[in-house]
């Protein structure tokens, strides 16, 4: 899962932030806190499955932080490629 700048309230919504590292938008970081998230000031927080980025200017490390992780699954992955994934 991948969110960024107020994406992340949908991860709130859905209750999935609980014992995670994430980060958002600044002004919906208490959200996050409420939801038992700890939030990280940081452009992009990678923490297993959820990547989390806080605002435009952070697309490019976002950005690289996606490729990583899809880099990562086809290498993992048997059988999972451009076709079938």
């Amino acid at each position: 899962m991948a969110s960024i700048c107020h994406g992340p309230w949908l991860l709130v919504e859905a209750d999935v932030l609980r014992g995670r590292h994430a980060t958002a938008w600044y002004l919906i970081r208490t959200d996050l806190r409420n939801a038992g998230s700890t939030v990280v000031d940081a452009e992009v927080v990678v923490d297993g499955n959820l990547i989390t980025s806080g605002m435009p200017s952070d697309i490019p490390a976002f950005t690289k932080a996606i490729v990583n992780a899809l880099t990562w699954l086809r290498k993992a992955v048997p059988g999972f490629n451009e076709q079938t994934g």
